[in-house]
């Protein structure tokens, strides 16, 4: 009888810990949602937008291209999945429509096999994760991601480097 006990409160004690576990997840995306309303977020007017994945936006040239230029180039790892990458993604065609004569523009799909050498070499843990890149240096500059929802800020920081390159 004892080890039924024992065995319905390890049973209640997961369930408990299962369920913090999602109320903290839907917490933090509710969350984000609040202090980011321009994110376009899932409940968007533009359902369209919405559902475009981030592959579906034909902007920029492939990483081997890209590494043999002489132009810096903005790298962005990201997966169709992630929320945020489509989200992010109308703010980077914005900074391409911006930036595109001045550097490159790539995206890495951290899914396709033929980039887990690349997503390893940059350490790649969270979508979206955009690298400024001057390959001629060989100079990383990783954007931090409390910027994106900024657009004054994230045009500044592509201006900065793009001056720094030159």
């Amino acid at each position: 009888m004892e080890e039924k006990q024992t065995d319905v409160k390890k049973v209640v004690s997961i369930v408990v810990l299962v369920l913090l576990f999602l109320f903290s997840i839907g917490g933090s995306i509710l969350s984000y949602n609040m202090r980011h309303p321009d994110s376009g977020s899932m409940s968007s007017d533009n359902p369209a937008a919405a559902t475009k994945r981030p592959s579906d936006y034909k902007i920029g040239i492939p990483y081997e291209k890209a590494s043999k230029d002489s132009k810096p180039a903005l790298v962005l790892f990201y997966a169709d999945w992630c929320h945020f990458c489509i989200d992010f993604m109308p703010k980077y065609e914005t900074l391409y429509n911006t930036f595109k004569t001045d550097m490159n523009f790539v995206k890495i799909n951290v899914e396709d096999p033929k980039y887990k050498d690349l997503v390893q070499e940059y350490q790649i843990g969270g979508f979206p994760t955009v690298f400024l890149v001057d390959f001629s240096k060989g100079n990383k500059v990783l954007l931090d991601n409390s910027i994106f929802s900024d657009m004054g800020k994230l045009k500044g920081k592509v201006a900065n480097f793009i001056k720094s390159v030159k």
